[in-house]
């Protein structure tokens, strides 16, 4: 991955961390998707759209906020488990 990509990803997590991983998330899952209707059997560019939108939408709205604050929680436990 080209350095200035990274930078801009890590400039991105620094001002909308929530937003930035949401991104990242909806990407994922369209690939995600695509790929596995490949490989189910369908051509590469004649896979179902609506069924590639709706994963995405799916990692976008859930998963990327989601785990955002998932993790959040877990690091706030782990610092107050160690200061007990």
């Amino acid at each position: 991955m080209p350095e200035h990509n990274w930078s801009a990803y890590e400039e991105a997590l620094k001002a909308n961390p929530v937003l930035a991983k949401m991104m990242i998330s909806g990407v994922v899952y369209s690939l995600g998707d695509w790929i596995a209707q490949c490989y189910e059997g369908k051509p590469i560019f004649e896979f179902d759209r609506a069924r590639m939108f709706r994963s995405g939408l799916v990692g976008f709205t859930l998963h990327g906020s989601l785990s955002h604050y998932y993790y959040h929680i877990c690091e706030v436990n782990e610092v107050l488990n160690l200061m007990n």
